[in-house]
């Protein structure tokens, strides 16, 4: 079963029988170190699937871990050995497994605290574009340019901390990465033109991407996967979140005191978390899983994408989703200036709104997404599927569409303020939404890889979300803000057709892959999806899940 919050003292470490390593530990992670297991009697052995050939790779089996862990279902009342596939693998990561209840919020907390405080330097400015324009004597295409030049050194960048974040710890990288970022934004300050300003950008994004990559591996660390979804959540409503949290504020800095200070609130900020973190954040990586990974060395991070299409298409639709994004931190402060005449300040308000949207998406999103999960799970007979969380996707893709039409429509027609306002939070709460669930899966299938994958997929996200700003100023002049919104919309519609391949079809493509096809812990999946008769078998095992659901 998934590890609980321990009910001990705050302060108390959670007591749990000692578990092997290579039970607590991906065992794509430690397959170098297990000893060589005994011959199988022939009552005991793995089945033949249909799909497998009889020279297929060899397989790494424990099979005194399988008796411990039948041992366990005694005593737990399970009655279905198939859980112990995925339940194992949630005890080690739960909360509480390594971490008194005290520091396992605290690591939530500085985790989260970060996230706004790279979201905080990134966007506090934004209001600040049309008046940085003039202040910095240069173009209205330039100003926006310096958005995209900055998002795509948050797809560049991680791929160099994602490594570093997995072979030698989440600690180390936090401690190396953000002092760059902090010293950026301080010489944002002092930004004389544009090229000066570009700078800054860069070398604040290269230091604050890193936050991206190595928080979520912290968060894949402690978190057990049925709830996984909602803290990836709460970890990019601190991101996106403050996205639009971050405006507001600095729209009133810049009214008040110039768009000069809004750097330095932020770097003050940044290094208020930075402290915190140096005193009271621990490796969270299981030091079994980090020495294997040192063992392995650095990988290819784009190799999952290259060789698995239907993780690319999944990454190309999350890259849609956060192009929306980007383009809507340009866009309204150029449209509600245009069209509404409204000040710096009533514009951070306005995106303070959309901000709203943004936890709206993440809070409901992220329950529904993990109570479709359990929900498949169980019809599974307690079997997890990576798969199965991107069913909840549909519903946010939905709120995208919807919310880009009346957005732009609302824009182009001059509707009351309050249109194109509920209309960009709308689209913003989907794709908050769409991006937790994806996320979730993608930690999931590569779960000894967190942060590697997530930087690949961030690349490619970002590189293609980088686009969207610069293609504002020209769509609007040529085609309309309605119809450009119009155009988001399908073109994010009609991507939702990969999600669809990929919840039919890709765990059986999956698992014929390597190394997936050779890892003895996705079994139970191939027992659900390719053993004879899997339909039958498949409905009565979801019936005794649920009893034993019931029972536990």
């Amino acid at each position: 079963m998934s590890a609980s919050h321990p009910s001990a003292s705050p302060d108390s470490p959670v007591t749990e029988t000692p578990a092997e390593p290579n039970d607590s530990t991906p065992p794509d992670s430690v397959s170098n170190l297990l000893p060589t297991s005994p011959p199988v009697p022939a009552s005991t052995q793995q089945p033949t699937y249909e799909h497998e050939s009889a020279e297929k790779s060899p397989r790494i089996h424990s099979h005194d871990v399988d008796a411990d862990a039948k041992k366990s279902d005694l005593v737990s009342s399970s009655p279905s050995p198939s859980h112990s596939h995925s339940d194992r693998r949630d005890a080690s990561s739960a909360r509480g497994s390594r971490f008194s209840r005290r520091r396992f919020w605290i690591i939530q907390g500085l985790v989260m605290s970060m996230a706004t405080a790279a979201s905080l330097s990134n966007s506090i400015f934004t209001p600040s574009l049309p008046v940085m324009q003039i202040d910095l004597d240069t173009s209205q295409q330039a100003i926006n340019a310096s958005v995209s030049i900055a998002t795509f050194m948050n797809a560049l960048a991680p791929l160099l901390w994602a490594q570093l974040a997995d072979v030698r710890g989440r600690r180390i990288t936090y401690i190396l990465s953000i002092p760059i970022a902090i010293v950026a934004t301080i010489l944002g300050y002092f930004s004389k033109n544009i090229a000066m300003f570009y700078v800054t950008r860069i070398f604040q994004q290269i230091g604050m991407s890193a936050v991206l990559v190595a928080g979520s591996g912290t968060l894949s660390d402690i978190n057990p996967s049925s709830s996984r979804s909602q803290a990836l959540g709460f970890f990019y409503l601190g991101y996106q979140g403050a996205t639009t949290i971050a405006p507001a504020l600095g729209g009133v800095i810049a009214d008040s005191l110039g768009w000069r200070w809004t750097f330095i609130v932020a770097a003050v900020y940044t290094l208020a978390i930075f402290i915190a973190m140096c005193i009271l954040m621990p490796e969270t990586m299981d030091p079994v899983v980090l020495k294997a990974n040192r063992m392995k060395g650095v990988k290819n991070p784009f190799a999952p994408l290259v060789y698995n299409p239907f993780v690319l298409a999944l990454v190309l639709q999350i890259a849609f989703t956060v192009m929306v994004l980007y383009i809507f931190s340009v866009i309204i402060p150029r449209d509600f200036t245009r069209v509404y005449a409204f000040s710096t300040s009533q514009i951070g308000f306005v995106q303070l709104f959309v901000g709203f949207g943004f936890f709206v998406g993440t809070w409901c999103f992220g329950v529904y997404a993990d109570r479709m999960y359990g929900t498949w799970k169980a019809k599974r007979g307690g079997v997890s599927i990576p798969e199965d969380r991107l069913r909840s996707t549909w519903l946010p893709i939905l709120f995208i569409f919807a919310g880009l039409l009346v957005y732009g429509w609302g824009v182009e027609r001059a509707t009351w303020f309050g249109v194109p306002t509920l209309g960009a939070a709308v689209a913003g709460a989907g794709s908050q939404g769409f991006g937790t669930s994806c996320n979730a899966f993608l930690l999931d299938v590569f779960p000894s890889r967190g942060a590697s994958i997530i930087a690949a997929a961030n690349f490619l996200r970002f590189t293609l979300a980088a686009l969207g700003p610069l293609a504002v100023a020209p769509a609007e002049s040529t085609i309309g803000v309605g119809w450009f919104s119009t155009l988001l919309a399908g073109v994010n519609l009609a991507a939702w057709s990969g999600i669809f391949c990929i919840i039919n079809w890709g765990a059986r493509t999956r698992l014929r892959m390597e190394p997936w096809r050779s890892e003895e812990r996705w079994d139970a999946q191939r027992e659900v999806l390719f053993a004879a008769g899997a339909g039958a078998r498949g409905e009565k095992a979801g019936e005794e899940g649920r009893k034993g659901l019931l029972v536990a």
